[in-house]
């Protein structure tokens, strides 16, 4: 990952949810492929403390001439949100009710 990415996430992090036990960064800024019109996508660990009344939040920001795309939960909503998509990527998608397949993923 560019070291200039990682700067300006864990300023942005650092302004937004102090505390913050861990961020990750997602997409093509952490793989080196950004273009010019690429956002910055976050995962953020935080203390409930940086949330108020809820135990996640999600949000675009704009700053310092970049687009932040933000994630941010508490450690057990984070599991709650992990057990839901494992249930998502291992089971069945039924077709809706007209009758035609949905292509998940796609």
């Amino acid at each position: 990952m560019d070291t200039a990415v990682a700067n300006l996430s864990t300023a942005f992090v650092d302004r937004h949810l102090p505390g913050a036990s861990a961020i990750f960064v997602g997409g093509s800024a952490s793989t080196g492929r950004r273009t010019a019109t690429s956002d910055i996508d976050l995962l953020v660990f935080a203390p409930a403390e940086a949330f108020a009344n809820a135990s996640s939040r999600a949000w675009i920001a704009r700053e310092q001439g970049e687009r932040f795309e933000v994630f941010a939960y508490t450690a057990e909503a984070f599991r709650v949100v992990r057990a839901r998509l494992r249930l998502a990527a291992s089971g069945a998608a039924l077709p809706p009710r007209g009758g035609h397949p949905t292509a998940l993923g796609s």
